[in-house]
């Protein structure tokens, strides 16, 4: 194994084993807030993955620039990941009846502190973890697709059981597409952010409850249509990544914004 395999296999396993040690420290501190435990999670996960990723190089300033786009490109790119985001929840509620990951209790949600974690806490460790770190380690020791395609499926993971891991497939395909094409971190964050608040102010809203199962065949039906919903966000997004945003191409193939 040369010097980049170990280190991709270090930070996987430093962040799994960091995972379940919060996981078991929660358990013996009972923490009657829910929003406090969540801060702490994402602060205690992050802090030594950021460490790891800024002395190994991994996380250089060059990756917190914010790509060229204007406004409007920044609400398509927005769009784009909101509809990849229920395209694939659709599908899911098509096939097993629920929203998938919309808990049943939402007063922790109406809390500020919640709003803390899921709009500004939340989008900056993920992204810096995943589409920074996680990307950045496969693309060293792979190539730029194959960390297309393993952070998309490791971010769905991170975010809980099978269903609401195939929920959020979409957003998190449309985030690491986006960065894909950019190197931007701030732009991801951005976005990322925009698609949380979101998501935020509709559980606020309507206390995560959904609608009643959908029998078949109309489930079949709404599963393809938003199968095909998916497929032309994703033609529009790549529409949008090559044409509309600008950056320069350096030697080395990675973009420079």
């Amino acid at each position: 194994m040369n010097k980049r395999e170990i280190l991709l296999l270090a930070i996987i396993s430093t962040y799994i084993f960091i995972t379940w040690t919060t996981s078991c420290i929660f358990q013996l501190i009972q923490i009657s807030s829910p929003p406090v435990k969540t801060i702490l999670y994402q602060g205690l996960v992050f802090t030594p993955l950021y460490v790891i990723g800024r002395k190994s190089n991994l996380l250089d300033n060059k990756l917190f620039t914010f790509a060229n786009v204007d406004y409007s490109t920044w609400i398509k790119l927005l769009c784009c990941v909101l509809l990849l985001t229920l395209s694939a929840s659709a599908s899911v509620k098509s096939l097993y009846g629920n929203v998938a990951g919309l808990p049943e209790q939402s007063y922790s949600y109406k809390s500020w502190t919640m709003f803390l974690s899921i709009v500004v806490i939340g989008p900056i460790t993920e992204e810096v973890m995943f589409r920074g770190l996680f990307y950045q380690a496969i693309d060293e020791v792979a190539s730029s697709k194959a960390a297309l395609i393993a952070t998309t499926v490791i971010f769905a993971i991170a975010h809980g059981d099978l269903q609401y891991s195939v929920a959020i497939l979409g957003s998190s395909f449309g985030l690491t597409y986006i960065y894909y094409k950019t190197r931007s971190l701030s732009l991801s964050i951005s976005l990322h952010m925009g698609l949380n608040l979101i998501a935020w102010l509709f559980i606020k809203q309507n206390g995560g409850s959904s609608s009643d199962s959908i029998q078949f065949p109309e489930q079949i039906f709404l599963a393809f249509l938003a199968f095909l919903v998916g497929i032309f966000t994703v033609k529009w997004l790549k529409h949008l990544c090559n044409r509309q945003i600008k950056y320069q191409q350096p030697v080395d193939g990675v973009p420079k914004i």
